[in-house]
């Protein structure tokens, strides 16, 4: 009797501590979800974020900045030169629209669709017809690489892109893709008025900023080289697996 006394008690004792560990496990398990919502909002954010600033509010820049030359041209008296930039607005238009088409029905990365080559070729004509700048494109090995590294590439083109127009006054640039020993490299150059690049690299701008943390995040790097007088050249180099097959 004094062990059934002793026993009982016992199994009391451990049937709470299981009915416990079970309550205890839910509100880990709905603490852990709640986390993982949290972290997938965040991360939806920061995509959200990615897009806008590498395609709507490039395109916005784009528009202003064509309604300037227009307003320029129109002020000494070229209406031919004003109706080139009435057209140029109204394709930015029209590519912004396409944009933010893209971005709100989240597909597709914007601006890879047909490949990285297409894209590129894409862009680099979209610069020369809204900027003095001539744009060479050429890219070899880059048929097996996947739509996020294609996507992050063409994101660090438009960047690097966006920079030469606005701060280098170059008349030429050119976007060369390779791949080697298992990384994607992206390098655009141009033959602008040049920089230090040692300030460049330790205070950048946002846009840079960004690259940079996108590429670090994919385990990849930037490099900026320019000396004054001698043009710049942006770097992008991202790791890849080929795709199996291919």
């Amino acid at each position: 009797m004094t062990r059934k006394r002793l026993w009982f008690p016992r199994v009391h004792d451990l049937t709470a501590e299981r009915d416990q560990l079970a309550v205890d496990l839910r509100a880990a398990q709905a603490q852990i979800a709640s986390l993982t919502h949290a972290a997938i909002v965040l991360d939806e954010r920061e995509r959200l974020a990615r897009e806008i600033h590498d395609t709507i509010a490039q395109d916005l820049k784009t528009l202003v900045l064509t309604v300037q030359r227009g307003r320029r041209e129109l002020r000494y008296g070229n209406a031919p030169a004003a109706a080139t930039q009435l057209v140029i607005l109204e394709d930015s238009m029209r590519r912004a629209l396409k944009d933010t088409r893209a971005l709100v029905a989240s597909g597709v990365p914007v601006g890879i669709e047909g490949g990285l080559t297409t894209a590129l070729n894409e862009l680099g004509e979209q610069v020369e017809s809204e900027s003095n700048v001539s744009v060479t494109v050429r890219a070899r090995g880059t048929a097996d690489l996947s739509p996020e590294t294609e996507a992050l590439l063409v994101d660090c083109a438009r960047e690097a892109l966006a920079n030469v127009r606005m701060h280098s006054e170059a008349t030429a640039a050119s976007m060369t893709v390779s791949t080697t020993h298992g990384s994607a490299v992206l390098r655009v150059a141009d033959n602008g008025h040049g920089f230090d690049a040692t300030p460049t690299i330790a205070n950048d701008g946002h846009g840079l900023s960004r690259m940079r943390d996108q590429l670090v995040a994919a385990h990849g790097s930037l490099s900026v080289i320019s000396t004054p007088g001698k043009g710049a050249a942006f770097v992008a180099s991202v790791p890849y697996i080929a795709a199996i097959g291919v």
